[in-house]
């Protein structure tokens, strides 16, 4: 969803409804990281549908999940030009969450457990392929740390 609020409060008007609607479109994507609009209880749910049949949140899809023993959640996310970029949840016995979320294909850092940085790197994504609130989704709830491999 790459609108803007005020192009979304003119669609919506458009649509027949009241422009604090997209306010609270907008704080369910952007403040609580929703990626289904199925999701947002205070929405009506003809203007969900409406909003499903015509609009994505994000520009990418979940290709891999992995979760291991520890609770360690690792998803791979595939790019509308097919490069794959990854989000890891790490969590810690005493309660921490670690996130570290690719922002672009391939990273320099090399970390062991992390096929992204095993690919050299290829550069930003694309305009519009912003991979933080996806991945922040995978990977909530909101963690204390966060790393991005946007170096």
């Amino acid at each position: 969803m790459e609108l803007t609020e005020g192009d979304l409060k003119d669609l919506l008007k458009s649509w027949g409804y009241p422009a604090f609607r997209a306010t609270q479109v907008l704080g369910w994507v952007r403040g609580k990281g929703v990626i289904d609009f199925d999701d947002m209880g205070n929405v009506p749910k003809a203007l969900r549908e409406a909003l499903s049949a015509h609009f994505a949140v994000g520009s990418i899809e979940c290709a891999v999940e992995q979760v291991s023993k520890d609770g360690t959640k690792k998803r791979a996310y595939r790019l509308k030009d097919g490069q794959l970029v990854e989000a890891v949840l790490m969590p810690y016995n005493d309660g921490r969450r670690t996130a570290c979320i690719s922002s672009q294909a391939g990273c320099g850092m090399g970390c062991a457990f992390c096929a992204t940085g095993q690919v050299t790197a290829k550069g930003k994504t694309a305009r519009g392929a912003d991979t933080r609130a996806p991945a922040a989704a995978a990977v909530s709830p909101r963690p204390l740390r966060a790393a991005s491999s946007s170096l």
